[in-house]
């Protein structure tokens, strides 16, 4: 039970990080006319990403809660240590 919950978490985990990874490849390696093109590209293969895992792991239910919990954990790290630098 729970190592099957450790797994989906790093399964979560790492498609969190590579959905943001390609979001700043994007942002840093396109010109600026087409940033925004790109930008919806990339919003629509995280997403694709993201229902990819879970439906890989949907049949045990712990390793489909550690992904779902990985999944946002990554961005709710980005989102506190945005606010906590006083940018936000």
């Amino acid at each position: 039970m729970l190592m099957s919950f450790l797994e989906g978490l790093a399964l979560g985990m790492a498609v969190s990080i590579v959905n943001h990874l390609l979001t700043l490849r994007v942002l840093y390696r396109s010109p600026p006319g087409k940033i925004k093109s790109r930008l919806f590209g990339v919003y629509v293969l995280r997403h694709a990403l993201n229902i990819l895992t879970l439906f890989l792991v949907y049949k045990d239910f712990y390793v489909l809660i550690g992904a779902g919990l990985g999944l946002v954990s990554v961005k709710s790290y980005l989102f506190v240590k945005f606010l906590v630098k006083g940018k936000g």
